[in-house]
């Protein structure tokens, strides 16, 4: 019940920032996502024991979906800087012996999370509209079909 109840609250407001939000309100809520997003990978990373940047890698990772609203360039501007603020932060912060494994899963979670989020910016919302209808409509099945 509590799913449903969720889904009757969040979907509204979803489909009505899709619509109506201006391109940089919309980019900065994907950012948003994104970040939660990135939070989840980061604790997974950490659950298998590889290790996680802190929780300031957040900030440039959801930089690098926002970016998607300026084009390409900002795209691979945000990256590499925010792959070197990783690697600079990593060294500084903990013991080398865990940085391999922090970076990896840094890097990971943005062309994992950050990157396909981004492509929602540049996406027509009509597509985007479609793209939730056969999403939404996989996972209720899902759920209920089991």
């Amino acid at each position: 019940m509590k799913r449903v109840i969720t889904a009757a609250i969040a979907v509204p407001i979803v489909v009505i920032i899709t619509i109506f939000a201006p391109d940089w309100v919309f980019a900065f809520v994907l950012g948003l996502t994104a970040a939660f997003a990135v939070e989840e990978f980061l604790s997974l990373g950490l659950r298998k024991e590889i290790g996680r940047p802190g929780r300031w890698f957040l900030i440039p990772a959801a930089l690098v979906t926002i970016s998607f609203i300026g084009g390409f360039g900002w795209v691979v501007t945000t990256l590499i800087l925010g792959a070197m603020i990783l690697l600079t932060g990593t060294i500084i912060s903990g013991p080398l012996e865990s940085a391999f494994g922090r970076v990896g899963v840094g890097m990971s979670s943005v062309v994992y999370c950050s990157v396909p989020l981004g492509f929602f910016v540049m996406i027509p919302r009509e597509l985007i509209l479609l793209l939730y209808v056969i999403i939404w409509s996989g996972d209720t099945a899902a759920y209920y079909g089991g």
